[in-house]
């Protein structure tokens, strides 16, 4: 028997994340992501001119916030929310 098709245009609670856990049951994820907040000023800057010049400048965690919120989100669909394919 086939299984149900999912209805993905199923609308979520503010916020919820449809899902199946690794038994295949359906479930919502929620998701609190906790940051200190900073403003990226020049000691920011500084700090990450500094690590740049000793490491990969696009691996060290100081980064303007734009660079970061997008390389946090592709980390987020790459690796920890990833869509499996049906067989």
């Amino acid at each position: 028997m086939d299984p149900e098709p999912e209805d993905e245009e199923e609308e979520s609670p503010s916020g919820g994340i449809p899902c199946k856990n690794a038994k295949g049951d359906r479930m919502l994820l929620f998701l609190g992501i906790i940051d200190i907040l900073q403003r990226y000023k020049l000691t920011k800057k500084l700090e990450h001119t500094w690590k740049a010049m000793v490491h990969d400048g696009d691996t060290v965690s100081v980064h303007r916030p734009s660079f970061f919120s997008q390389r946090f989100q592709n980390f987020l669909t790459t690796t920890v929310f990833k869509r499996i394919q049906p067989p």
